[in-house]
């Protein structure tokens, strides 16, 4: 379980045979395309109209497949049919590569999905269109008279239209008394009413100003045609673009049977992208080119194979990787491990030449995890949760390995809910939260989070703070005892003995000084021997932390070493996280069950359905903000209080050609 071990790959190809090759080495998944150095009499084969065409119809495909997925799902859930295909087809790599042989056939039928769907938008805006059309003809739906009939006269000027209805009154009083002007309202129908000012032409240039003023609005209207037949036009023809719509849709949904191929040669044009892409970086001249691509060592067999089956003109070699050369980073873990990359990957992937941190990262992970749960009850629901939904991801994806970190954390929660004596808030024994008690479950073998309390040199703190800060005491010895190991295999033995080791044993003395000034553990007799190691080991880290410096430097650095203690205890302090949100969890699904029952035994059958709708939401609220809470702060702990002595991260994860699809799960 470690970084897998880089070669580079140089080989030599004729131009015409470039697919052949390149499809040969991305059917092994190990050869990740680098750049090469411009060689002499050669240049850079750039396709920039290739890759614009394929970029285009890459575009326009994954449109068409959003199309067809949303639309056809609708449809499906309206009319309860079968739903539309899945998002993952299961292929192999000969027949992925060969998938542009059926690309006429799929682009005619992205194609027709595309004018369906410009119809349906059409459709759409025509909808909004009509709509408007009909706000617009509210406020004159209690006029009968055609609209032609509201035009000027020669001696009067007319303003037909519509005001907010609040300024009737307003309108009244500016136009009643007026002289050589008349009005005449109608029935108001909405928020606007409908009016209509004669004025005679001598005085009819104030009128305007004054209308506009209170919120006149001219009608928009005109014709031989009234109110009600324009609202009546416009609800059918409404009517009318729902049912082409519907049909539309209908039509969409006959396309799910086609989603599989166009999600296949969507796959396919980023592949023929990243051979693009790769022959960018590969130098050559009219009949051949040359290519460089880094390989796992123990993948070396693999490709060899391969190259020499796909043609007989092609020349390679293996080379080591130069000291001073960053390859991508490949981590080689167990089914197990292999999920929690996804947690270091989030915060920085391992750079090529550091060691893994992700087989010890695990462990704590897994344990912080489970102990901030610390239910049996909802550590079942995350495994089989966790599992059941990575089961059904069948490619590697981030997803897949998060459920799987939920799922394992769930078995650690049902470890540490049986040792708290927590099932669902239900206990062996009863609390102040929670009286209910179920007797044949087992007694609990920790200490409880609310009531038990310890005497740390005189100090009342609750027991399972102190289990909780021990847990951080052992991961901080862990990050030293692996920045050790790391200097060490570097060569670095004085670094990894004084920068690592010694402080491993600084803390162990600590922790076991602590245990010695707990009086309900009677070990006092540790007290002493672990304040002498932890003093022992500060004066050395003190003595030796200025061995690289110069001058002064050398007595400088050993005072920062021992204001490092003060890190130290700021650090421990941290993991009081993992008691705090293990006892928030415990005391609310305590309540909840606690409440919940009170409400079942009460003898109304109504309080008893309501108890059990508390029971239920309480605890599925409960569990979603633990499993949140506990794996952002689990993963706070691992990330600033365990990297940031030994991890130095800026890694580029391995991207093997051919790997970039987003549908196709190749066997």
């Amino acid at each position: 379980m470690a970084i897998a071990e880089m070669s580079r790959l140089k080989l030599a190809g004729l131009t015409k045979e470039k697919d052949i090759i390149l499809n040969a080495l991305a059917s092994t998944g190990l050869a990740e395309i680098k750049s090469t150095e411009l060689l002499p009499d050669t240049e850079f084969t750039e396709q920039p109209e290739k890759k614009a065409n394929t970029e285009k119809k890459l575009s326009e495909l994954a449109e068409c497949i959003e199309f067809v997925s949303t639309y056809s799902e609708r449809y499906a859930k309206e009319h309860k049919v079968k739903e539309s295909a899945g998002g993952e087809i299961e292929m192999e790599f000969n027949s992925f590569a060969n998938a542009g042989k059926d690309e006429e056939r799929v682009l005619s039928v992205a194609a027709r999905v595309k004018a369906v769907n410009d119809k349906i938008f059409s459709a759409r805006n025509s909808i909004t269109q009509c709509e408007t059309t009909l706000r617009q003809v509210e406020p004159y739906l209690n006029v009968k008279e055609k609209f032609c009939q509201f035009a000027d006269t020669k001696l009067a000027k007319i303003y037909f239209g519509a005001i907010p209805s609040d300024k009737i009154k307003e309108f009244k009083a500016i136009f009643d008394g007026e002289e050589a002007v008349d009005y005449e309202e109608w029935e108001s129908n909405g928020d606007f009413t409908a009016v209509l000012v004669a004025a005679h032409r001598d005085v009819s240039e104030n009128v305007l100003p004054t209308l506009n003023s209170i919120g006149f609005q001219r009608c928009p209207f005109a014709g031989e045609t009234t109110s009600e037949k324009i609202k009546q036009y416009n609800e059918k023809e409404i009517k009318n673009l729902e049912k082409e719509i519907g049909e539309a849709e209908k039509e969409l949904f006959s396309f799910k049977d086609e989603l599989g191929s166009m999600k296949i040669l969507a796959d396919y044009y980023s592949f023929e992208l990243e051979k693009i892409n790769a022959m960018e970086k590969a130098p050559g001249t009219a009949t051949s080119f040359v290519l460089e691509a880094y390989v796992p060592k123990d993948g070396q067999k693999k490709v060899a194979e391969t190259l020499d089956g796909c043609t007989d003109y092609v020349c390679y070699e293996f080379f080591d990787v130069d000291k001073d050369e960053m390859p991508p980073t490949l981590m080689k873990n167990n089914k197990v491990v292999k999920n929690f990359e996804f947690v270091t990957n989030m915060y920085s992937a391992p750079n090529y030449r550091e060691q893994d941190p992700n087989p010890i990262m695990s462990i704590f992970f897994s344990i912080f995890l489970g102990f901030i749960m610390g239910d049996a009850g909802y550590g079942l629901i995350m495994a089989i949760g966790g599992f059941i939904y990575a089961a059904r991801i069948k490619r590697d994806t981030g997803m897949k390995r998060l459920a799987n970190v939920i799922g394992i954390g769930g078995l650690f929660a049902i470890v540490f809910g049986v040792m708290f004596g927590s099932y669902f808030g239900f206990s062996p024994v009863p609390s102040d939260s929670n009286p209910f008690t179920i007797p044949f479950l087992p007694k609990p073998i920790m200490p409880d989070a609310q009531k038990d309390l310890s005497s740390l040199a005189g100090i009342t703190v609750p027991s399972v703070l102190l289990i909780a800060l021990g847990m951080g005491i052992v991961q901080l010895m862990a990050s030293n005892a692996f920045k050790a190991y790391s200097e060490f295999k570097l060569g670095h033995v004085a670094d990894g003995l004084f920068f690592g080791v010694v402080w491993v044993f600084f803390l162990g003395g600590m922790g076991v000084m602590i245990l010695g000034l707990v009086s309900e553990l009677n070990m006092s007799y540790l007290a002493v021997p672990g304040a002498i190691v932890a003093c022992a080991s500060l004066f050395i880290a003190a003595v030796t932390a200025g061995i690289h410096e110069k001058g002064i430097g050398k007595f400088t650095k050993g005072f920062g070493a021992v204001y490092g203690i003060i890190n130290y205890l700021s650090d421990i302090l941290s993991y009081a996280r993992l008691y705090g949100l293990m006892l928030s969890g415990a005391v609310i699904a305590q309540i909840v069950s606690g409440q919940g029952m009170l409400l079942l035994t009460n003898g109304n059958p109504i309080f008893a359905v309501l108890g059990l709708v508390v029971i239920i939401i309480g605890h599925v609220f409960n569990l979603a903000m633990n499993v949140l809470g506990a794996y952002i702060h689990d993963a706070r702990l691992q990330y600033i209080e365990f990297f940031s002595r030994f991890y130095t991260g800026d890694g580029e994860l391995f991207a093997p050609l051919g790997s970039k699809r987003k549908y196709v799960y190749l066997k």
